[in-house]
């Protein structure tokens, strides 16, 4: 008899199984791109044409000033987002892929829902689209990723004849 516990022989075939490549993930490094650019987009387009014309609309100093700190949170919300991304694609990370994708796909239901139910239709903020592609296109580089290391982890363990 041995003094290990009943469930060590199940863990370590688990952790082969599961082990994640240490390659870089292009498509993960990619959405880190995309969400640059949608911090890009945020802050030098929608600045002009959003930031301040919802200023210009608030008359108390109070709600101008609660706007704008809204604004500037999702700058950094998104400055993060391409962060953590880029971190992704180099290293795997399944909780951070997925609070990643939980906030994104929350934003996206937040433009479809307002879109749909203010304004009629979801096309005049398209930014859902963008949220939702994203974590799709984090998981298929992820998912790649563990695919990877499953095929080669599977390689090594076969017997050399």
């Amino acid at each position: 008899m041995t003094n290990a516990p009943p469930f060590a022989n199940h863990t370590q075939p688990y952790v082969e199984r599961h082990k994640m490549s240490s390659t870089p993930s292009y498509p993960t490094a990619i959405a880190a791109a995309l969400m640059a650019m949608t911090l890009g987009i945020h802050l030098f387009m929608g600045g002009p044409e959003v930031h301040e014309a919802m200023l210009a609309g608030l008359q108390l100093p109070g709600l101008r000033a609660f706007a704008s700190v809204l604004w500037h949170a999702v700058s950094v919300n998104l400055l993060v987002f391409s962060v953590a991304l880029a971190a992704l694609a180099l290293r795997p990370n399944r909780a951070l892929e997925a609070t990643l994708a939980a906030t994104q796909i929350g934003f996206a239901g937040l433009f479809l829902a307002y879109g749909a139910i203010i304004l009629g239709s979801v096309w005049p903020m398209p930014q859902w689209l963008i949220f939702l592609t994203i974590p799709a296109l984090t998981r298929f580089g992820q998912a790649r990723r563990t695919s990877a290391a499953t095929v080669q982890s599977s390689a090594n363990s076969q017997p050399s004849g």
